[in-house]
C-alpha cells in the first residue's frame, strides 16, 4: 500500500509517469483554452468530450449546492428572527 502523504520521487515508476502524463495533459489542456480565449461560459463544443460532460456535471452539481445553500440561508435567517423573538 503506498502512503497517501508520499512524495512524487516516491511513488513507483509507474504512479510517478501516469502523475506527470496528467500533469502534462492539464496543462495542455489549460494552454488552449487561454489561447483560444475560451472562459468559463465558453462554447463546450470545443473541448474533449470528458471535458464537456465533466463541465456540464460540475454546473448541475454547483446549481444543487446554490440551492440548497438558499434553502439553509433562509432557514437560518428564520430562526435569528424567532431567537431575536424570544429575546424580547
Amino acid at each position: 500500500m503506498i502512503d497517501q502523504t508520499a512524495q512524487l520521487h516516491e511513488l513507483p515508476d509507474y504512479w510517478q509517469a501516469q502523475i506527470r502524463k496528467l500533469r502534462s495533459e492539464n496543462y495542455e489542456l489549460r494552454s488552449r483554452l487561454k489561447g483560444n480565449g475560451i472562459r468559463a461560459s465558453a462554447d463546450l463544443d470545443e473541448l474533449p468530450n470528458y471535458w464537456r460532460k465533466t463541465i456540464v456535471d460540475l454546473r448541475k452539481e454547483n446549481g444543487r449546492y446554490r440551492t440548497d445553500r438558499r434553502e439553509l440561508q433562509i432557514e437560518v435567517e428564520a430562526l435569528r428572527a424567532e431567537l431575536g423573538a424570544q429575546d424580547k
